[in-house]
């Protein structure tokens, strides 16, 4: 009998528990509501919103092809919070850094986004645009994140996304073959991949000792995107050839099985010998933040092989 009224008396405090978050999410709901209706208010924004309620403003009309479910984008954006307009996240580096919001974590410039893996506002929004245009989505958290704090975004914010579709890519595969190909052109290398894909160019050959599987190797080290963009610097790695901690760098251990001591070479990955379809984040060197890297994406790396252990 005891059990039970200790049961019966977990129980109440339980739903008094979920009873006070349902208010207090119906209390936040119904704030941002009153601070997104006075922001539209107050910036005469008067168009219909769509059926999500989405409020989409387009800035310039595209002229290419539009996006479907399924497609990754090229996109360049902006994220602003509606309640104050603070800007979050820009894709222009020099801006982020005027505005005191740079970090070293992210990767500026040009984005590949996955239409449906995305915020519900931003996808819907690049579903109504075409390739070459421009517009400013505004949605409420409902589209967003919700009553999840993401980083530097509160719970329950309302968003404005300026954002511009650069392609739409229905072939990743494809397009990263053929942008690999332009890059080998325009750098005139004219060596043969090996029988994996990948493209070995030696700079200075080594003379001293060859990798060997378990190898502890001394690197100084590079990797970037096709495009020059660095997601990784480091004058000395400490890298332990062939491990399982590797194993998703296919590219790079093939690449580093050619080396000798002292040698210096570019190793370029196709994006199947490097993170694949899904891209991947490299922490920085100050081992704070993460640099994510594209899904689809090459990998550039440049590599002084100083010593083999």
């Amino acid at each position: 009998m005891k059990d039970f009224k200790l049961f019966l008396l977990i129980g109440i405090i339980l739903i008094g528990i979920s009873s006070c978050k349902l208010d207090d999410s119906e209390e936040q709901l119904e704030k941002e509501s009153h601070i997104f209706q006075a922001y539209l208010e107050e910036n005469n924004i008067t168009i219909e919103p769509t059926a999500s309620g989405l409020y989409f403003l387009e800035e310039v009309e595209g002229e290419g092809a539009s996006p479907e479910y399924g497609d990754f984008c090229i996109v360049n954006y902006e994220l602003s919070l509606v309640y104050n307009e603070q800007l979050i996240y820009t894709y222009d580096e020099q801006k982020a850094i005027d505005n005191d919001i740079y970090y070293s974590r992210n990767l500026y410039g040009e984005s590949k986004i996955y239409v449906g893996a995305s915020l519900d506002g931003i996808d819907e929004g690049l579903l109504l645009m075409k390739e070459g245009g421009k517009a400013r989505l505004l949605f409420t958290s409902n589209l967003g994140h919700g009553g999840n704090a993401v980083g530097s975004i509160p719970a329950y914010s309302s968003l404005i996304v300026d954002v511009e579709l650069i392609e739409v890519i229905p072939d990743p595969d494809a397009r990263e073959k053929v942008k690999l190909q332009e890059y080998l052109t325009e750098n005139s290398i004219n060596v043969d991949s090996t029988s994996s894909g990948l493209y070995y160019v030696e700079t200075l050959k080594g003379e001293g000792d060859s990798v060997v599987y378990s190898s502890v190797l001394t690197l100084s080290f590079m990797s970037s995107l096709l495009d020059g963009r660095t997601i990784f610097e480091k004058d000395t790695v400490y890298f332990p050839f062939g491990t399982i901690n590797y194993t998703l760098t296919n590219g790079l251990n093939e690449g580093l099985s050619y080396m000798k001591e002292g040698g210096k070479a570019t190793i370029i990955a196709p994006y199947y010998l490097a993170h694949g379809a899904s891209g991947k984040s490299y922490y920085n060197d100050d081992g704070y933040g993460k640099i994510p890297v594209p899904p689809y994406s090459t990998m550039i790396y440049e590599v002084e092989l100083i010593k083999v252990e």
